[in-house]
């Protein structure tokens, strides 16, 4: 996904003062080696594959730790 269409899209569904979880990589976080840079080609590859075929346990995770979150937060303030 391109920061622009990131942008946009939580211009059209967020108020700026919302809180939101949000968790990205860019290719800086991958390019750890002098030797073996990650080229714009590789990330772009990269990128459409795993916005392609998302993990869906990775993702059942951190959605699973949210809303246990929240839950204990209901309990915290009731």
């Amino acid at each position: 996904m391109k920061v622009s269409q990131a942008i946009r899209m939580l211009n059209d569904n967020y108020q700026p003062d919302d809180e939101i979880y949000i968790e990205w990589w860019g290719k800086d976080v991958f390019d750890y080696s002098e030797d073996n840079p990650v080229t714009d080609e590789e990330w772009s590859i990269a990128v459409e594959s795993a916005e392609n075929k998302p993990d869906e346990m990775a993702m059942s995770i951190i959605y699973e730790q949210l809303e246990n979150a929240i839950m204990r937060a209901s309990k915290v303030s009731s």
